[in-house]
């Protein structure tokens, strides 16, 4: 446990303290390569704040927003906490929820301290922070738990 609550915190810490490098001394910056696809690009997002309007279109203001933010990052304890009591748990459980927790924290301080989200990284047409990486990585960490989890269920329903 205690090592996956320093794991929390150093996600949480790498997140932040990138984000007061490029905050405070990077800003303007402007190194791209592969004809202006790749690179580093500090942009403050303050309107496309999350998947629900980039992706979606939803417009939804900061303040809801903000409330779903907290919505899922009690969800994912709640998630947690039963799939634990139910003991359907295993490692890539246990660090999908933790990543995907620590990006919703991210995601939370982004809006609190920034009133929106400060992005560098770019990738083709998007633009996208360490935060981003850990609720990606985090989703497919989930989803490979699933995909064993349910093989091992079928597996041992045909045995047994």
């Amino acid at each position: 446990m205690r090592k996956k609550i320093i794991v929390f915190g150093a996600l949480i810490s790498i997140d932040q303290l990138l984000k007061g490098i490029v905050y405070y001394t990077l800003m303007g910056a402007d190194y791209r390569t592969a004809n202006g696809k790749l690179g580093f690009f500090p942009y403050m997002n303050k309107d496309q704040l999350s998947v629900f309007n980039n992706e979606l279109n939803m417009n939804l203001s900061l303040g809801i927003l903000l409330i779903i933010n907290i919505i899922s990052i009690i969800a994912l304890v709640l998630i947690y906490i039963l799939f634990k009591k139910r003991e359907y748990t295993d490692r890539y459980f246990d660090y999908a929820i933790l990543i995907m927790e620590a990006g919703c924290v991210c995601s939370l301080a982004d809006k609190l301290l920034y009133q929106g989200s400060l992005d560098y990284l770019l990738a083709g047409n998007k633009i996208c922070d360490a935060k981003d990486i850990y609720l990606g990585a985090g989703i497919v960490l989930f989803c490979i738990y699933l995909y064993y989890y349910g093989r091992h269920k079928r597996n041992s329903a045909h045995t047994g």
